[in-house]
Parts: C-alpha cells; sequence; structure tokens
C-alpha cells in the first residue's frame, strides 16, 4: 500500500522512478547547499558548527516545503546477510521502529543484477524523530552511517514534495507544480547551490 502510495506520487511529480540526482531528473525542483565553511577543525575532527549550520537549514527547508509530510522511505542495497544489520543499525542511529513495510527488486546497479530494498513508514501512524534521523544523514559521510547517504526520502501527499536530503552538502526539493515551492525558492534563494543556480532560476523564472 505505501509502495504504490509512492509509486502514484512520483509519477505526479514527473518521475517513473527515484533516479539521481533527483534534481537532475525531475521537471521542477531546487537544489540547495547545507554545508558552508570548513567541515574539520585543526585536529581533523568534524565541528560541531558546521553540523549544527548543515541541520538548522535542512529543518527550515523541510518545515518550509512538507508541512504534512506523510510517508518516509529508506533505501539500501545489501549483500547476503546485511540487511538485517542495515536495519538493525538504522534503528539504532534513528530510534525509528521496524517499518509497516517493505518491499524487494532485483534491479540493475553499473552493469549488475543487485538486490534493491526499500522500508517505508507511514509519518500519520507514528512519531519519526526527524532532526534525529536529518543529523544521522548529514553525519552519513563524516564518520557516521554511510548507508544513509542519498537513501532517505520523505513524501508530502497534500503539497505533492519529495524531499531529499542526499548528504551533509545539500538536499533536493522536488513538487508537481512550481507554485508549491516558489516560497521557498523565494525565502532561502541565497541557499541554492550556485552551480545549480542558473538551471533553479530557469525554472522559476
Amino acid at each position: 500500500m505505501l509502495e504504490e502510495q509512492m509509486k502514484t506520487e512520483l509519477k505526479l511529480l514527473g518521475l517513473e522512478e527515484i533516479v539521481h540526482p533527483i534534481f537532475y531528473n525531475s521537471p521542477v525542483g531546487i537544489r540547495f547547499e547545507i554545508g558552508c565553511g570548513e567541515v574539520y577543525d585543526n585536529s581533523d575532527d568534524v565541528r560541531s558548527k558546521y553540523i549544527n549550520a548543515a541541520l538548522n537549514r535542512t529543518l527550515q527547508l523541510f518545515k518550509n516545503a512538507l508541512p504534512t509530510a506523510k510517508l518516509l522511505m529508506w533505501e539500501i542495497y545489501p549483500q547476503k546477510d546485511d540487511e538485517q544489520l542495515f536495519l538493525r543499525e538504522f534503528e539504532n542511529k534513528t530510534s525509528l521502529s521496524i517499518p509497516q513495510e517493505k518491499t524487494e527488486a532485483n534491479v540493475v546497479v553499473d552493469g549488475e543484477v543487485t538486490k534493491r530494498v526499500r522500508f517505508y513508514w507511514d509519518i500519520e501512524k507514528q512519531d519519526v524523530p526527524i532532526e534525529r534521523l536529518f543529523k544521522e544523514i548529514i553525519l552519513g559521510d563524516l564518520g557516521g552511517f554511510p548507508a544513509l547517504v542519498s537513501s532517505v526520502y520523505l513524501f508530502d501527499f497534500d503539497c505533492h514534495v519529495m524531499f531529499h536530503l542526499y548528504d551533509d552538502r545539500g538536499l533536493d526539493i522536488v513538487s508537481k507544480d512550481k507554485e508549491t515551492l516558489v516560497p521557498s525558492y523565494k525565502q532561502y534563494s541565497s541557499w541554492i547551490l550556485d552551480s545549480d543556480r542558473k538551471r533553479v532560476d530557469a525554472i522559476f523564472r
């Protein structure tokens, strides 16, 4: 059921499937930069200021663009017995309980057939610690749980918006109609990734 809801939503967003990078494969979207400044301090430790700033931007953008988030999906490509290990680590990092739905499919990645597993949570039926989840995604490439990088998707079925925080550097927000994202485009214009600003401006011009 949750998978079918997601597939229906993807079609409304102009997507047949989830293809990375989300922003470049979506008709309407914005790519924001969340990681700013120096990542490491003089001792090569990740600066808490960098993490907190990235998290703050992420939370502001999420609350602005997805006021009624309905679905969380996490996608992994486990090898052999890795699936349960991944799920236990996910639960440990995010405190989320066992997902309400799971799907499996064999897909081609880099020319090879591999198993893809997707876990689904109905946000209306259980609390999702969004701030903790986002922080763990941001930490994914910085000594955290790497299976969270570029693998977590949030959907708002009322506004028809998908939110994809891919790592500590940035996130993509895509929608069915550009009018839905105009407030985010105007309010957080200075956060748009410079290399993609021309493309974003062309969408909302």
